[in-house]
């Protein structure tokens, strides 16, 4: 569609040097041409930046996917060092630091979790419907 109003606008602006001395309307033809330009720049700028965004959420997502395995990796090492065992089902139960590792581990995969819906959220809702009317 851009393709075809900017060649448009160049083939009457041409038509219009070739045959005739230049007029009024070649002003408005100009104009019409930088505004599309500047449009279109623009767009490509936006579209950019709603990818820098998206992406920066999958990130943060990722790194607390991350940081919740390194706690829960920490609390296993604190549960082998100074854990208790349970003689029950003999499960080890973290006490002071593992079981505070544990717990940020636990909240760091819920956190990842939100911002992984988040952004599945902003990719379907947001950066698609964009990216169609970007077209």
């Amino acid at each position: 569609k851009k393709a075809g109003i900017k060649k448009w606008i160049k083939e009457r602006k041409t038509s219009l040097k070739g045959t005739m001395v230049r007029s009024p309307d070649d002003a408005i033809f100009d104009e019409i041409t930088n505004y599309i330009s500047a449009l279109e720049m623009g767009l490509k700028r936006i579209d950019t930046q709603t990818s820098s965004l998206i992406r920066r959420d999958k990130d943060v997502s990722t790194c607390m996917l991350e940081f919740g395995l390194g706690c829960e990796a920490l609390c296993h090492i604190d549960d082998e060092i100074n854990g208790v065992v349970s003689e029950e089902d003999d499960t080890t139960i973290s006490t002071g630091i593992g079981q505070t590792f544990r717990q940020m581990g636990k909240t760091a995969d819920e956190i990842s979790k939100l911002s992984y819906e988040y952004y599945e959220k902003e990719l379907s809702c947001f950066r698609e419907p964009l990216r169609d009317h970007l077209k």
